[in-house]
């Protein structure tokens, strides 16, 4: 899935400047380079890859190495996205092989392309050390390396980690100056979670607080009965607070949450950290409908949904149903890119 986009500001040029060249800004730059961290990186480049088992690795440090290593090729293809999603958390690495043939179709087509902003990304040599987390929970800060961004134009740009930092700090005010990864531990290894890290980046954007890092591995609430269920429970909880909708969420995404959720005033939470206002305004209505789509993936079709919100997404675990935002927010993105380019 999209990245928040980083402020724009003075243009580069690439080298060698072919005629007619794009231009491609440094506020790309580190919204690129975010993204070869979080949600874009995976959601962009999912190919026909499916039912991956997760292997993680074996220290925090390698499974981000792992992962960005798997991504430092020109064209990523379904063997560097298999390469890629060994490092992923288990939902997450759900998330990528449900969409993955979608993802592809739209990948492969000029207008599918442009709408998804396919670019290739590269991290070389790059070293990571602690700098917060818990014993189940690291946050990792890249210390150097080199990180390199293709675009489909023919931009082309490389930068060392301290010039990526220093363009960074510039863009934000001196709010984010360091490259970050949240990792956690599950079965005894360690892999990177993404929705953490962008939470991660968000929350050092906005100067918030700390994030309770423990909350990342607390242990999963039941959910509801049937996908139906945990959808209505979840409509019905729209017009309250973050913290009501979060805890009827998935359980990743429940802990992703609640553990950066006291680390920013309400208000940011609900309108730019969690999207829960635009998630509220255009899910309305009831449930009138399931679609399986993957094994432990229901589609719940809802009475009053607007456009390419008239679903939301049900995962189930150990047995009982929960309604995903990050799956829903995918579903949305891809449907939006299907329709305007069918």
């Amino acid at each position: 899935m999209p990245a928040p986009e980083h402020p724009a500001v003075t243009a580069w040029t690439p080298v060698p400047p072919p005629p007619r060249q794009r231009r491609v800004g440094p506020g790309l730059v580190a919204g690129l380079i975010a993204l070869l961290l979080v949600f874009g990186a995976i959601g962009v480049v999912a190919a026909r890859q499916t039912g991956v088992a997760g292997s993680g690795a074996g220290s925090p440090e390698a499974a981000a190495s792992g992962l960005l290593g798997a991504l430092d090729r020109d064209t990523i293809d379904a063997r560097a996205l298999g390469a890629a999603a060994r490092y992923l958390t288990g939902e997450e690495r759900l998330l990528v092989t449900t969409y993955a043939d979608r993802i592809a179709r739209l990948a492969t087509s000029p207008s599918g392309r442009d709408v998804l902003g396919t670019v290739s990304f590269g991290a070389r040599d790059v070293r990571f050390q602690r700098v917060g987390g818990t014993d189940e929970a690291a946050v990792l800060e890249a210390v150097s390396g080199t990180v390199r961004i293709r675009t489909p134009g023919g931009g082309n740009l490389e930068l060392s980690l301290d010039e990526a930092r220093r363009r960074l700090a510039q863009q934000t005010g001196g709010r984010v100056t360091s490259l970050r990864v949240v990792t956690v531990r599950s079965g005894g290894r360690w892999y990177v979670a993404l929705l953490p890290t962008a939470l991660e980046w968000a929350r050092l954007g906005s100067s918030a607080g700390s994030a309770d890092y423990a909350k990342l591995t607390a242990a999963a609430t039941p959910g509801a009965s049937s996908p139906e269920a945990a959808v209505r429970d979840l409509l019905s909880a729209l017009d309250r607070s973050p913290t009501d909708i979060v805890a009827r969420l998935a359980p990743s995404e429940r802990n992703a949450f609640e553990a950066y959720l006291p680390a920013v005033p309400p208000a940011a939470a609900a309108d730019g950290l969690l999207g829960l206002r635009t998630f509220g305004r255009h899910m309305v209505g009831t449930t009138a409908g399931t679609e399986r789509i993957a094994d432990g993936v229901v589609r719940v079709r809802l009475s009053g949904g607007l456009g390419p919100y008239a679903n939301a997404i049900a995962v189930r675990r150990d047995g009982t149903w929960y309604t995903s935002m990050v799956f829903t927010l995918t579903d949305v993105t891809l449907t939006g890119a299907e329709r305007e380019h069918s």
